[in-house]
């Protein structure tokens, strides 16, 4: 989202000045094109100490936190008086990857600020989801003592710590301009979680070429799913609607992830191998890879927890793929049930009758195909959502 923008601002004749805390350490949709100037302000987090250290542990940490958070405080009021120097339009800010989510510039800037609020933090706001998908404490007799008498420390740091950056979170917000939502059901927990009413403004997907032809390359009978590779993403539940599937219709299942989480990915892959289910996993792999994977793939399934808008089924229409999708967040305002694809139930034996009817019926596959493409060309690409962009900014600041 944010290249994308950042790339069409630099074509309709804006100047364009970046600033962060350090530079990214891939050159992944690397800004520097699309920029006039870059400025990084730099600053050292001091590193929580990771070995056992009982009862001291805890604290130490969460005196360490502190600092840096003060840190990133101090860096960003810095930041704020150099951009309301150079007074610029408006600031587009984006949100932080330390500590908090809502930035802390927010509280500095005097500049209009638009921020951009894909989904409140959502650890905070998502408590149910978040405890669901921590393993319950086994451990027997001493260890069990030890870890009751080590909590009567860890657990008040840590609820602390959670409790000062929920705070700052909430108030870094609170100052923004104008907040910008990616989806109606985003703009919905943001209300939620903040009392800020937000503005929508759709994404795009058509991010890779896909007009070249996929007529030569042979589809396999193989559904795809794209995104960071956890619990949170519903991977295991869309292994068991594929072992619903007959084994001789059964699709091979293609996970493509940016990141893994080691432990979820050995308790899929022990599941799939329970259910006879095909699975091929590929991490970190570059655009050319997965544009061809999308080509060859027949379906994309998409189970994620309340995923704010969901850009890779997006991604994946543009090549004409119809999507499956669990009917939950975001995925309900781009997927068109019976058009581009179709919203199902959490209930595995619903979803996998869903995929195989369409694996089955090359004509409803087809007619799914067209829908996904028109889809895309009508409204979620990136020129649409940019037109959409310019408008919430016009009329909101």
């Amino acid at each position: 989202e944010l290249y994308e923008f950042t790339r069409r601002f630099k074509k309709s004749g804006f100047t364009i000045h970046l600033y962060g805390h350090h530079e990214e350490k891939s050159t992944y949709l690397d800004l520097t094109n699309w920029v006039s100037e870059i400025n990084i302000i730099r600053f050292n987090f001091i590193k929580k100490i990771s070995f056992t250290l009982p009862f001291l542990k805890s604290i130490i940490n969460l005196f360490i936190d502190m600092i840096n958070i003060q840190k990133i405080d101090n860096v960003s009021n810095s930041m704020a008086k150099d951009i309301d120097r150079k007074k610029y339009d408006f600031v587009f800010v984006h949100h932080n990857k330390e500590y908090v989510q809502s930035p802390f510039i927010l509280k500095y800037i005097k500049s209009k600020t638009v921020y951009f609020c894909n989904e409140p933090f959502r650890q905070f706001y998502e408590t149910g989801i978040f405890k669901n998908n921590i393993k319950e404490n086994k451990t027997t007799g001493f260890m069990r003592l030890y870890s009751t008498l080590t909590d009567l420390v860890d657990k008040p740091c840590i609820n602390f710590i959670n409790n000062k950056i929920k705070a700052y979170d909430y108030e870094n917000i609170l100052h923004s301009d104008l907040v910008l939502a990616n989806s109606y059901f985003s703009r919905e927990n943001i209300l939620a979680a903040y009392g800020i009413h937000a503005k929508v403004v759709h994404l795009g997907g058509d991010t890779f070429n896909a007009q070249t032809k996929t007529s030569s390359i042979e589809r396999r009978n193989a559904v795809l799913s794209v995104g960071a590779i956890n619990a949170l993403k519903g991977y295991e539940f869309i292994v068991q609607s594929l072992g619903t599937i007959n084994g001789d219709e059964r699709p091979m299942f293609i996970i493509v992830g940016n990141a893994s989480n080691k432990l979820y990915l050995s308790k899929i892959q022990i599941l799939a191998d329970k259910l006879n289910v095909s699975l091929s996993i590929h991490e970190n792999i570059s655009d050319e890879d997965l544009s061809l994977l999308i080509k060859k793939s027949t379906l994309f399934v998409y189970a994620p927890l309340l995923e704010p808008l969901g850009l890779s089924p997006l991604e994946a229409m543009s090549f004409g793929l119809p999507v499956v999708a669990v009917k939950e967040g975001g995925p309900r305002e781009t997927i068109v049930h019976g058009k581009n694809g179709y919203l199902v139930n959490r209930d595995p034996i619903q979803f996998g009758e869903k995929i195989i009817s369409i694996i089955k019926d090359h004509l409803l596959r087809e007619k799914l195909s067209i829908g996904a493409k028109e889809s895309i060309q009508s409204y979620w690409n990136w020129d649409m959502a940019f037109e959409r962009l310019n408008s919430s900014i016009a009329s909101g600041i």
